[in-house]
Protein backbone atom coordinates (compact mmCIF):
# COMPACT_ATOMS: atom_id res chain seq x y z
CA UNK A 1 0.00 0.00 0.00
CA UNK A 2 1.50 3.33 -1.10
CA UNK A 3 -1.00 5.55 0.73
CA UNK A 4 -0.27 7.40 3.96
CA UNK A 5 2.92 9.18 2.90
CA UNK A 6 3.29 12.44 4.82
CA UNK A 7 5.94 15.17 4.97
CA UNK A 8 6.57 16.76 8.38
CA UNK A 9 8.65 19.93 8.54
CA UNK A 10 10.12 21.10 11.84
CA UNK A 11 11.44 24.62 12.35
CA UNK A 12 14.33 24.11 14.78
CA UNK A 13 14.24 27.79 15.73
CA UNK A 14 10.62 27.67 16.94
CA UNK A 15 10.38 25.05 19.66
CA UNK A 16 6.75 25.53 20.75
CA UNK A 17 5.22 26.00 17.26
CA UNK A 18 7.82 24.08 15.38
CA UNK A 19 5.63 21.86 13.17
CA UNK A 20 5.32 23.86 9.94
CA UNK A 21 3.78 23.33 6.51
CA UNK A 22 6.82 23.47 4.24
CA UNK A 23 10.44 24.46 3.84
CA UNK A 24 9.22 28.05 3.92
CA UNK A 25 8.62 27.50 7.67
CA UNK A 26 4.99 28.64 7.70
CA UNK A 27 2.75 27.65 10.62
CA UNK A 28 0.41 24.67 10.37
CA UNK A 29 -1.15 21.73 12.18
CA UNK A 30 -1.43 18.14 11.03
CA UNK A 31 -4.42 15.79 11.01
CA UNK A 32 -4.26 12.00 11.33
CA UNK A 33 -6.72 9.12 11.66
CA UNK A 34 -6.70 6.58 14.45
CA UNK A 35 -5.57 3.11 13.39
CA UNK A 36 -3.69 4.28 10.30
CA UNK A 37 -0.03 3.70 9.50
CA UNK A 38 1.85 6.59 7.90
CA UNK A 39 5.17 6.74 6.14
CA UNK A 40 6.59 9.96 7.52
CA UNK A 41 9.44 11.97 6.12
CA UNK A 42 10.72 14.26 8.86
CA UNK A 43 12.50 17.39 7.64
CA UNK A 44 14.69 19.28 10.10
CA UNK A 45 15.01 22.90 8.95
CA UNK A 46 16.91 25.90 10.27
CA UNK A 47 16.51 29.51 9.16
CA UNK A 48 19.13 31.23 7.02
CA UNK A 49 19.11 34.58 5.18
CA UNK A 50 17.83 32.96 1.99
CA UNK A 51 15.04 31.03 3.72
CA UNK A 52 15.90 27.71 5.33
CA UNK A 53 18.31 24.82 4.95
CA UNK A 54 18.26 21.20 6.16
CA UNK A 55 19.88 20.21 9.41
CA UNK A 56 21.97 17.04 9.23
CA UNK A 57 22.16 14.84 12.32
CA UNK A 58 25.65 14.17 13.66
CA UNK A 59 26.84 10.57 14.01
CA UNK A 60 26.05 10.60 17.74
CA UNK A 61 22.57 12.15 17.30
CA UNK A 62 19.29 10.26 16.91
CA UNK A 63 15.64 11.24 16.50
CA UNK A 64 12.56 10.40 18.53
CA UNK A 65 8.98 11.28 17.61
CA UNK A 66 6.15 11.15 20.13
CA UNK A 67 2.46 12.00 20.24
CA UNK A 68 0.58 13.04 23.37
CA UNK A 69 -2.75 14.64 24.33
CA UNK A 70 -2.50 18.42 24.55
CA UNK A 71 -4.46 18.33 27.82
CA UNK A 72 -1.93 15.86 29.24
CA UNK A 73 0.77 18.53 29.20
CA UNK A 74 -0.98 20.11 32.18
CA UNK A 75 -0.60 16.87 34.14
CA UNK A 76 2.41 15.68 36.11
CA UNK A 77 2.72 12.65 33.85
CA UNK A 78 1.87 12.30 30.16
CA UNK A 79 0.66 9.21 28.33
CA UNK A 80 2.50 8.63 25.05
CA UNK A 81 -0.07 7.83 22.35
CA UNK A 82 2.39 6.95 19.57
CA UNK A 83 6.15 6.77 19.41
CA UNK A 84 9.01 5.92 17.10
CA UNK A 85 12.79 6.27 17.25
CA UNK A 86 13.74 4.30 14.13
CA UNK A 87 14.59 6.51 11.16
CA UNK A 88 16.37 6.07 7.83
CA UNK A 89 18.26 8.91 6.17
CA UNK A 90 16.87 9.61 2.68
CA UNK A 91 16.95 12.41 0.09
CA UNK A 92 13.85 14.31 -0.95
CA UNK A 93 13.01 15.58 -4.45
CA UNK A 94 15.27 18.62 -3.93
CA UNK A 95 18.22 16.49 -2.85
CA UNK A 96 17.88 17.58 0.78
CA UNK A 97 18.40 15.02 3.52
CA UNK A 98 15.38 14.00 5.60
CA UNK A 99 14.51 11.13 7.93
CA UNK A 100 11.92 8.47 7.11
CA UNK A 101 9.96 6.33 9.56
CA UNK A 102 6.74 4.34 10.00
CA UNK A 103 4.18 6.11 12.22
CA UNK A 104 1.61 3.66 13.57
CA UNK A 105 -1.53 5.13 15.14
CA UNK A 106 -3.21 1.81 15.90
CA UNK A 107 -2.39 1.94 19.59
CA UNK A 108 -4.66 1.15 22.48
CA UNK A 109 -3.59 4.45 24.06
CA UNK A 110 -5.06 6.46 21.15
CA UNK A 111 -8.37 4.58 21.21
CA UNK A 112 -8.64 5.09 24.98
CA UNK A 113 -7.83 8.81 24.65
CA UNK A 114 -10.49 9.28 21.96
CA UNK A 115 -13.18 7.63 24.08
CA UNK A 116 -16.51 8.91 22.70
CA UNK A 117 -15.00 12.00 21.08
CA UNK A 118 -14.79 12.48 17.33
CA UNK A 119 -11.24 13.88 17.55
CA UNK A 120 -8.56 14.87 20.03
CA UNK A 121 -6.09 17.75 20.07
CA UNK A 122 -2.53 16.46 20.38
CA UNK A 123 1.04 17.62 20.47
CA UNK A 124 3.67 16.11 18.18
CA UNK A 125 7.09 16.22 19.80
CA UNK A 126 10.32 15.76 17.88
CA UNK A 127 13.46 15.27 19.96
CA UNK A 128 17.08 15.29 18.79
CA UNK A 129 19.03 13.14 21.26
CA UNK A 130 22.79 13.51 21.62
CA UNK A 131 23.98 10.14 22.94
CA UNK A 132 27.59 11.26 23.44
CA UNK A 133 26.86 14.31 25.59
CA UNK A 134 23.57 13.17 27.15
CA UNK A 135 21.68 16.20 25.82
CA UNK A 136 18.51 16.76 23.85
CA UNK A 137 16.71 19.41 21.82
CA UNK A 138 12.90 19.41 21.67
CA UNK A 139 10.50 20.87 19.10
CA UNK A 140 6.71 20.62 19.41
CA UNK A 141 3.75 21.29 17.14
CA UNK A 142 -0.02 20.84 17.06
CA UNK A 143 -1.85 17.87 15.56
CA UNK A 144 -5.35 16.40 15.58
CA UNK A 145 -6.25 12.73 15.59
CA UNK A 146 -9.69 11.93 14.19
CA UNK A 147 -11.79 8.91 15.03
CA UNK A 148 -12.43 6.48 12.18
CA UNK A 149 -15.86 5.01 11.41
CA UNK A 150 -14.62 1.49 10.72
CA UNK A 151 -13.24 -0.23 13.82
CA UNK A 152 -9.47 0.00 14.11
CA UNK A 153 -7.75 -3.24 13.14
CA UNK A 154 -4.73 -4.90 14.80
CA UNK A 155 -4.74 -2.74 17.91
CA UNK A 156 -1.41 -2.76 19.75
CA UNK A 157 -0.47 -1.60 23.22
CA UNK A 158 2.36 0.88 23.04
CA UNK A 159 3.97 -0.41 26.24
CA UNK A 160 5.93 2.76 27.03
CA UNK A 161 6.13 4.25 30.52
CA UNK A 162 3.75 7.16 31.16
CA UNK A 163 6.42 9.84 31.34
CA UNK A 164 7.23 12.84 29.22
CA UNK A 165 9.39 11.36 26.47
CA UNK A 166 11.07 14.76 26.07
CA UNK A 167 12.34 14.78 29.64
CA UNK A 168 15.85 13.37 29.36
CA UNK A 169 16.48 13.92 33.06
CA UNK A 170 13.43 11.79 33.94
CA UNK A 171 14.50 8.91 31.69
CA UNK A 172 18.09 9.20 32.96
CA UNK A 173 16.90 9.04 36.59
CA UNK A 174 14.77 5.95 35.88
CA UNK A 175 17.74 4.18 34.24
CA UNK A 176 20.15 5.12 37.03
CA UNK A 177 17.74 3.89 39.73
CA UNK A 178 17.31 0.58 37.90
CA UNK A 179 21.08 0.10 37.54
CA UNK A 180 21.68 0.97 41.21
CA UNK A 181 19.03 -1.55 42.25
CA UNK A 182 20.66 -4.31 40.17
CA UNK A 183 24.13 -3.52 41.58
CA UNK A 184 22.83 -3.67 45.16
CA UNK A 185 21.23 -7.03 44.40
CA UNK A 186 24.50 -8.29 42.91
CA UNK A 187 26.48 -7.32 46.02
CA UNK A 188 23.87 -9.10 48.19
CA UNK A 189 25.30 -8.07 51.56
CA UNK A 190 28.97 -8.66 50.72
CA UNK A 191 31.40 -6.86 53.09
CA UNK A 192 32.57 -3.53 51.77
CA UNK A 193 36.16 -4.84 51.34
CA UNK A 194 34.98 -7.47 48.83
CA UNK A 195 31.91 -6.00 47.10
CA UNK A 196 33.47 -5.07 43.74
CA UNK A 197 34.93 -7.26 41.00
CA UNK A 198 38.29 -5.50 41.38
CA UNK A 199 38.47 -6.27 45.11
CA UNK A 200 37.51 -9.91 44.53
CA UNK A 201 40.14 -10.25 41.80
CA UNK A 202 42.77 -8.60 44.01
CA UNK A 203 41.96 -11.00 46.87
CA UNK A 204 42.18 -13.98 44.49
CA UNK A 205 45.58 -12.83 43.23
CA UNK A 206 46.75 -12.48 46.84
CA UNK A 207 45.72 -16.06 47.55
CA UNK A 208 47.62 -17.23 44.46
CA UNK A 209 50.76 -15.43 45.63
CA UNK A 210 50.45 -16.90 49.13
CA UNK A 211 50.01 -20.37 47.70
CA UNK A 212 53.18 -19.97 45.62
CA UNK A 213 55.13 -18.94 48.74
CA UNK A 214 53.94 -21.49 51.31
CA UNK A 215 52.49 -24.27 49.17
CA UNK A 216 49.16 -26.03 49.45
CA UNK A 217 47.65 -27.85 52.42
CA UNK A 218 48.73 -31.14 50.78
CA UNK A 219 52.31 -29.84 50.64
CA UNK A 220 52.07 -29.05 54.35
CA UNK A 221 50.86 -32.59 55.21
CA UNK A 222 53.63 -34.17 53.12
CA UNK A 223 56.31 -32.00 54.73
CA UNK A 224 54.95 -32.71 58.20
CA UNK A 225 55.09 -36.44 57.53
CA UNK A 226 58.74 -36.19 56.51
CA UNK A 227 59.59 -34.15 59.59
CA UNK A 228 57.77 -36.56 61.90
CA UNK A 229 59.66 -39.54 60.41
CA UNK A 230 62.88 -38.34 62.01
CA UNK A 231 64.80 -37.63 58.84
CA UNK A 232 67.91 -35.55 59.23
CA UNK A 233 68.79 -32.46 57.22
CA UNK A 234 71.46 -34.51 55.42
CA UNK A 235 68.92 -37.13 54.39
CA UNK A 236 66.47 -34.51 53.17
CA UNK A 237 69.24 -32.90 51.12
CA UNK A 238 70.02 -36.21 49.51
CA UNK A 239 66.37 -36.69 48.62
CA UNK A 240 66.26 -33.28 46.94
CA UNK A 241 69.58 -33.88 45.15
CA UNK A 242 68.97 -37.21 43.45
CA UNK A 243 65.18 -37.43 43.54
CA UNK A 244 65.35 -40.69 45.47
CA UNK A 245 62.12 -42.38 46.35
CA UNK A 246 61.54 -42.46 50.08
CA UNK A 247 58.81 -44.30 51.88
CA UNK A 248 57.82 -42.60 55.08
CA UNK A 249 56.31 -44.67 57.86
CA UNK A 250 54.17 -42.60 60.21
Amino acid sequence: MSFGARELFFDLGSQTDGLVSSKNLGGTSESFFEGDTYTLRVHLRKKVDSGSEPYHLDTNETLALALSLEDDLRQQEQTVLAYTNTFDSVLDADGDICYETQWELNTEEIITALGTRSSINCVVEMVILDGALGRQYTVQGSARVRRSIVDTQNVNQLGLPSVNIGSFSTVKELCENLVDERIIGLKDGAPVEFDTLFELAEAAMGMQSLRAEVGTYADYIEGKALADSGLTVTALGAIAADGASVTVVI
